[in-house]
């Protein structure tokens, strides 16, 4: 354990529900509220936590066995957070002053959105849903929508598909679902497809699509995006960190302490610090762009 790890002070709190599974916090500043969705069926629940009063409050979603996953915080202070296990509702809202719970449906379109962004018009993105699609939502008129991007034609040979493939067996038709998606300042989208091990950039304007797949990159899962535009992204199977250059474009991926760490969800900082959730190390780290160095 690292000097600097050890100057650390951890704080736990024990949340009402029994194994709720709490999934992707999400920070409201202005009201120092933490919010995230409780995945588990046990719950399928949206938890809240003030951190001035440190108490929990928790709202249940009426659709049973929404799997209630990742959320963010509207410019108006509504919570929005999506329902992969939601059938026809795809995401829910919660007011933050009355505690009102509304559920959104759509449904002439199948399939699950995963994790949710929003656009410079404080609407909202979401990865998951259908293969080559990203969905939209209008806060306004509470519509749905959605944008088109290029499907890879093939599997990368070094993605988990090929990993996760019987041996004798065909590989399944390509489908392209986004599974963690961010925008950089340009208005672009960027997101990862989980079993490609691939990054892709989406202009939602012109509808030009761009896709890297850094080689030894079997698979991908969380990514952020920093103020300079630098998508930083999670290889996950193989056990790094990844960070795609704006300016250059070059890739470049960094090997965290623990050998066999799976990089998950990440955010950066005000300082400029990477801070990601390592599901096998079972630890909180952070990443020094500046001197390439870890603290687990």
């Amino acid at each position: 354990i690292s000097d600097a790890a050890l100057s650390a002070t951890i704080r736990e709190y024990e949340i009402p529900t029994p194994m709720p599974m709490a999934h992707s916090m999400s920070v409201d500043p202005v009201r120092g509220i933490a919010w995230w969705g409780e995945e588990s069926q046990l719950a399928n629940q949206v938890g809240r936590f003030n951190m001035d009063t440190e108490t929990f409050v928790e709202y249940p979603v009426k659709t049973q066995n929404a799997h209630v996953h990742t959320g963010i915080v509207g410019r108006d202070g509504r919570y929005w957070v999506t329902l992969p296990g939601g059938g026809d509702s795809k995401i829910v809202s919660v007011e933050p002053t009355t505690g009102k719970v509304t559920e959104y449906k759509w449904p002439e379109k199948k399939g699950n959105p995963h994790t949710i962004e929003l656009d410079k018009a404080g609407n909202l993105v979401m990865s998951g849903g259908a293969s080559g699609e990203v969905w939209t939502f209008d806060t306004e008129t509470n519509k749905f929508g959605s944008l088109k991007f290029t499907v890879p034609s093939a599997y990368p040979k070094d993605s988990l598909a090929y990993w996760t493939k019987a041996p004798g067996d065909d590989l399944p038709p390509v489908r392209a679902i986004s599974y963690d998606l961010r925008m950089d300042s340009k208005g672009r989208y960027f997101f990862t497809i989980m079993d490609m091990g691939m990054l892709i950039r989406l202009d939602p304007v012109t509808g030009e699509t761009k896709q890297y797949h850094p080689e030894g990159t079997p698979s991908m899962r969380g990514m952020t995006i920093d103020p300079q535009d630098n998508v930083w992204f999670s290889n996950f199977n193989g056990h790094k960190l990844g960070k795609l250059d704006a300016k250059s474009g070059v890739i470049k991926e960094y090997q965290p302490p623990t050998l066999n760490a799976t990089v998950y969800g990440l955010v950066v900082d005000k300082a400029g610090f990477v801070w990601f959730s390592d599901l096998n190390g079972n630890s909180i780290s952070r990443f020094d762009p500046k001197t390439e160095t870890f603290v687990e």
